[in-house]
């Protein structure tokens, strides 16, 4: 019933992406490039930042920053009203809640996917070869998969019992964007504000993407098992947050 539940949630919510429109799944290509000419543009011939040795292109850095960041922020931002976007199945039908942010995350999982691949082609085109190395994305992508859940979950539980939460994770998303070395490398940060990466999981995150999709090279062994331990850390906790809150739940919606 549950697996049945949220294949049928996931396929549904892809057809909603791509049916709709008559561009299709063409957006999920589109939207990440004009960030990229954008802020390729504004970052490289405004303020003159270079990408990181290892890394041919600007463009590409950008790129490999902004699919995982947009996957992490969808997820979020969607999580936190899928509670109550479902309030009706919350309360005539009986499973966990955890269903919504699940389906969200996997079908921006597979969404961004479709990114990766066009980041692979224009890597492969700029630095000429290719290391099946960037293969290890896939299991990168199943922690990603735990840590974005884990927050939904937490934050999806809040917005039932407080109203202001979507509004207040708006600011908080937006302030993160900018601490996170999205659009600049991390090496341009003066030392004494090099501790905001420490605290920032989406630092080690899009170190990793880029060691394995922009320079084909295994990605630092600190970086790796420090993600992975956030990562499992925020599945635990999230998950904790609305099996324990689950029940009152479909009182509240």
């Amino acid at each position: 019933m549950f697996m049945r539940l949220l294949r049928d949630l996931v396929v549904k919510d892809l057809q909603a992406r791509y049916q709709t429109s008559a561009m299709g799944f063409f957006w999920s290509i589109i939207n990440p490039l004009i960030m990229v000419l954008l802020f390729t543009f504004f970052f490289s011939h405004f303020l003159r930042i270079s990408p990181p040795p290892g890394v041919h292109s600007y463009a590409l850095f950008v790129l490999s920053g902004i699919l995982p960041w947009f996957a992490v922020q969808e997820a979020l931002t969607r999580s936190a009203s899928s509670i109550l976007d479902n309030s009706s199945l919350v309360k005539t039908v009986k499973f966990p809640s955890v269903i919504f942010p699940l389906y969200l995350v996997i079908s921006g999982i597979i969404n961004e996917a479709i990114g990766i691949v066009l980041l692979l082609v224009f890597a492969v085109y700029w630095q000429g070869s290719i290391g099946l190395v960037f293969l290890l994305i896939i299991p990168v992508l199943a922690l990603q998969a735990l840590f974005s859940l884990g927050l939904g979950c937490i934050v999806a539980t809040l917005q039932v019992y407080v109203r202001d939460t979507m509004q207040l994770l708006g600011v908080i998303l937006l302030v993160w964007m900018y601490m996170t070395p999205i659009f600049y490398p991390a090496d341009i940060i003066p030392p004494k504000y090099l501790f905001v990466l420490t605290f920032n999981p989406l630092y080690y995150l899009l170190s990793i993407y880029r060691s394995l999709l922009l320079r084909f090279e295994l990605p630092r062994a600190q970086d790796l098992l420090v993600f992975s331990a956030i990562s499992f850390l925020s599945f635990y906790v999230g998950l904790y947050v609305i099996r324990k809150r689950g029940r009152s739940l479909a009182d509240l919606v």
